[in-house]
């Protein structure tokens, strides 16, 4: 087997952002080890993959935090709600603030428009 010129190695293998086969003798040790060097270098992709995985984690954080506002809301007024009960209130679902009161009229809009 003819000795190949490695001075150009790495031109040979770049084209462009990706890589080439061209002229790849995976028989010889030196070239592979460079090829799959060169393949496994994430150098170009490492920004990109940061703030992938930065807005993945966020976009987690959020939708567990959301949840767990959904949970604690759901778990206030059910308390709230049986604590009315158990005192024999007449309407325990009724809301006995204006707050309340604005929120029963927002949560009633949106499950008419749904």
């Amino acid at each position: 087997m003819a000795a190949m010129d490695m001075s150009n190695y790495d031109a040979m293998l770049v084209v462009g952002p990706g890589l080439s086969s061209a002229g790849l003798d995976l028989s010889n040790d030196t070239m592979a080890s460079g090829f799959l060097t060169a393949i496994l270098d994430d150098t170009l992709l490492q920004p990109d993959d940061w703030a992938a995985s930065e807005a993945f984690w966020y976009g987690t954080i959020i939708v567990i935090a959301i949840s767990a506002v959904t949970k604690l809301s759901r778990w206030l007024t059910l308390e709230t709600r049986i604590r009315v009960a158990a005192a024999k209130r007449p309407r325990p679902a009724q809301a006995s603030s204006r707050i309340a009161s604005a929120l029963a009229a927002v949560t009633t809009v949106v499950r008419e428009v749904s």
